[in-house]
């Protein structure tokens, strides 16, 4: 049995997956900077602190399109076609 959400995949799952991504980056600079703030490193750590910002905001700017892909989704009733579990029925 095939469902259709296997087959034609959701346009804003590689928006998903990029935000996923630049979050793990910005963990591991943030994880960078306090090693480093520990350290007495405090500018090291300043630098980490701000490469772990420009992350975050790559994040947002993937969920911020991925959520205007789902938008226009619903708007336009394209249920059928990328279908969550309820929509057609089960």
């Amino acid at each position: 049995m095939t469902h259709n959400e296997n087959e034609t995949p959701h346009p804003a799952i590689h928006h998903h997956r990029e935000a996923a991504a630049h979050l793990r980056q910005a963990a591991a600079h943030l994880d960078h900077a306090l090693g480093h703030h520990e350290q007495g490193a405090h500018a090291t750590a300043g630098e980490a602190a701000k490469m772990a910002a420009g992350h975050i905001g790559e994040a947002q700017a993937h969920l911020a399109e991925a959520q205007r892909l789902h938008a226009a989704h619903e708007a336009h009733g394209k249920g059928s076609h990328w279908n969550d579990a309820g929509e057609q029925g089960g």
